[in-house]
């Protein structure tokens, strides 16, 4: 009676499952291997889940997401990645389903299993599809249950570089540059970037303060109106914003910094809060840097970021967005310090169609930690007909670095 292992592989968000399924002629009891997963944002929260397979095939504790090293990368759609996986040198199709892939392979018992794992993003012109990072290793020989664990740290990115300019395809996307084009990015020396002026944030009476309601209270004009003109994603020809009118401003009172975004979107643009990821709509995002340290890295500690749409996470009806109500929409960035609680609080305006959009944001001084001169920048997020972003735009910088390195932040000064 001739024993055969199946191997069944299933892998989503940010993790990978190795199952071993073992069966004869006489009996078809299968056990499934631990399943990892990563919980949360950070890949540094890594955990096993058992999934036990009975005869009817049920399963149980079965968690998978996607790898976290390419979900928490905003250049790229988790619904355009796509994943190719070899066993022993052929190809395994994979059918994916809810967030999971899943494909299996037998193999005979006792038999060494190598595994590739390559993840690539397709493109909407149909051209070849970019890599990001693959996984390889041999495991076995297969005689039992064995339990795999593929971490961020086990993929390799960096073999990957299309355009050969020593950038690799995956840090190319996260800088906002176009993984074949040599030209980009501009080299990156890894020093701070030179301000060359400090935005001066205006005191006002706490009496005067601005509500906070989704409207452009009169008050807002003691501010200076700073352009977000900086094309960071997207072409000035094609789809989305050819330019941008949008601006923001800020204030303060020794207890709260006021932020306002105003501006409006290309003609006939409509706001759809259709995406998961929710900067892939119509929204804007603050970067907050509270003592001004420009490291090239978020520190936990006082770097902030938040991406907050303009409308709540519903098609019908459409809401304006805003942190009073349960269901209100925003997205703390992976890296960011946590967003004290009661610290801060927004509202958007409707204003669906051409009207100009407002965002009004009021953020708690003393529990952020902000001191007199801080690092700040705004991000604007243009999706002109629902579906992916067309375009984005910054103040400050024209690259997409500000998610990643506080350093990439422009400087702000509250007057005393």
């Amino acid at each position: 009676m001739e024993m055969k292992a199946c191997l069944v592989i299933l892998t989503g968000l940010s993790a990978v499952c190795f199952r071993l399924r073992y069966g004869s002629q006489m009996r078809h009891l299968y056990i499934g291997l631990a399943c990892l997963s990563f919980v949360g944002c950070h890949p540094a929260d890594v955990s096993t889940r058992t999934s036990v397979i009975s005869d009817s095939g049920d399963t149980t504790n079965l968690t998978l997401y996607v790898p976290s090293l390419l979900a928490q990368t905003r250049a790229i759609s988790i619904d355009q990645l796509v994943l190719e996986t070899v066993v022993n040198g052929s190809p395994v199709e994979m059918q994916r389903q809810d967030g999971e892939w899943t494909g299996v392979v037998y193999l005979p018992v006792g038999e060494i299993a190598q595994i590739k794992l390559t993840w690539s993003l397709n493109l909407a012109d149909g051209s070849q599809p970019i890599r990001l990072a693959a996984y390889e290793d041999e495991i076995g020989p297969i005689t039992s249950s064995i339990d795999l664990l593929v971490t961020n740290e086990d993929y390799k990115s960096e073999i990957f570089d299309d355009d050969e300019d020593l950038v690799s395809n995956l840090d190319e996307l996260r800088q906002g540059s176009n993984p074949r084009d040599p030209s980009e990015p501009v080299p990156d020396s890894g020093v701070p970037p030179t301000t060359t002026s400090i935005v001066s944030i205006p005191r006002i009476d706490a009496r005067d303060a601005p509500v906070i309601d989704g409207n452009n209270d009169a008050v807002w004009a003691q501010g200076e109106a700073l352009p977000i003109d900086q094309l960071i994603l997207g072409h000035r020809v094609g789809t989305g914003m050819q330019e941008t009118n949008f601006h923001w401003t800020a204030l303060h009172d020794g207890t709260y910094l006021y932020v306002l975004v105003k501006g409006k979107y290309a003609e006939g643009s409509v706001s759809i809060p259709d995406s998961s990821q929710q900067w892939l709509d119509n929204g804007m995002e603050i970067y907050i840097d509270s003592d001004n340290s420009k490291l090239n890295n978020y520190d936990g500690i006082n770097d902030y970021s938040i991406v907050i749409p303009h409308l709540k996470g519903q098609l019908n009806p459409l809401e304006a967005n805003n942190s009073v109500d349960n269901n209100g929409r925003f997205f703390e960035g992976a890296p960011s310090a946590e967003w004290p609680t009661g610290g801060f609080n927004f509202a958007n305006c409707l204003c669906i169609g051409d009207e100009e959009k407002v965002w009004e944001l009021r953020i708690n001084l003393a529990l952020f930690g902000i001191g007199q001169e801080i690092g700040f920048e705004v991000h604007l997020n243009h999706d002109l007909n629902g579906g992916g972003r067309d375009t984005k735009w910054g103040w400050f910088s024209a690259r997409d670095s500000a998610a990643n390195r506080p350093s990439a932040f422009g400087t702000a000064k509250l007057q005393q």
